[in-house]
């Protein structure tokens, strides 16, 4: 059991610690659902919203599932800031006619943590972790305002525990891509629903988010650019853009840039004139894999580097 001296203020200094470590602005139950676990989409500043397809758009467009051809798994690991590991598993078939289901599981792990009581006393050791479930699906309709419109539905389930506190919630989440030629418009809405259990004593509020976004590939090079515009709950809207070069069709090269992570919000903890950025590449490999890798940097807080692996089969 946790001490009532621990209990007060351990779960808001570690959500708070992981507000900051994952993007997530202010201290809550609930890190994972703002964090973008696929490494293409983390390339391009995660501006992809209206561009990405199959498993590796699930987290930032349920649309994105419609385009998925056969059936997929993936996984990603994730050294994050802080010590932190990221762990998600993913999975999505097309064996439903005009359906597409998916899967994912994201798991962040804290390590082991040492409690301290108020005179700052060792009282021992304990877990604390974080986890995300959400199960989506999606369809393409052709023929709409002459383009292709694709559209996605998720419930998921969210849950935080530190030592015996906890934190958990339902949610849902929408989105929707239209595509005519190069350009594609897209917007979703994701974290809306209800939070059945807090960390402390205060209740914790679900990080709602709506996002639109557009991107264009280019006719005589091989160049598709992005951007997209996030509204968060208790945050300032902010802008996101990037681009992805192809590389002899096989290979992949992104790059971008999270005009809210570059700014200055942090004060003077993220000085490095990097913050901001991120870059990344992937490519196709024999037998249906797919490798990506990618780095983001938060600056003097230190930078995360996503690994992830995609096997598209046919069953």
């Amino acid at each position: 059991m946790l001490p009532s001296t621990r209990r007060s203020w351990i779960p808001w200094l570690l959500a708070g610690a992981l507000g900051a470590a994952l993007d997530a602005h202010a201290a809550t139950g609930f890190p994972l659902l703002l964090f973008e676990p696929d490494s293409r989409a983390a390339a391009r500043g995660e501006s992809a919203l209206a561009d990405c397809r199959g498993l590796e758009g699930f987290h930032q467009n349920p649309a994105a599932l419609a385009g998925l051809e056969g059936e997929a798994l993936g996984l990603l690991y994730v050294d994050h800031l802080q010590d932190l590991q990221v762990l998600s598993t993913s999975w999505g078939t097309d064996r439903v006619p005009d359906w597409r289901l998916g899967l994912s599981l994201l798991h962040l792990d804290y390590g082991d943590l040492e409690g301290l009581d108020e005179q700052g006393q060792s009282t021992g050791s304990f877990d604390a972790g974080a986890t995300l479930l959400l199960a989506g699906v999606a369809r393409q309709l052709p023929d709409v305002w002459g383009g292709q419109l694709e559209a996605g539905l998720q419930a998921g389930y969210a849950g935080t525990s530190v030592d015996d506190a906890s934190a958990s919630a339902l949610l849902g989440n929408a989105g929707l891509n239209w595509r005519r030629g190069q350009l594609s418009l897209g917007a979703s809405a994701r974290n809306v629903g209800v939070v059945l259990s807090s960390l402390g004593e205060s209740q914790d509020r679900l990080p709602r988010s709506l996002e639109a976004g557009t991107a264009w590939t280019l006719a005589h090079l091989p160049f598709t650019w992005s951007l997209a515009w996030q509204s968060i709950r208790e945050r300032d809207p902010f802008f996101k853009l990037g681009g992805e070069f192809r590389v002899a069709r096989r290979w992949r090269l992104g790059l971008g840039y999270q005009v809210e992570r570059g700014d200055d919000r942090l004060g003077g903890v993220s000085g490095e004139g990097s913050r901001g950025f991120s870059a990344g590449v992937g490519g196709s490999l024999p037998h249906g894999f797919e490798l990506g890798w990618s780095w983001s940097s938060y600056g003097e807080l230190g930078s995360l580097n996503r690994l992830a692996l995609v096997w598209h089969y046919k069953p």
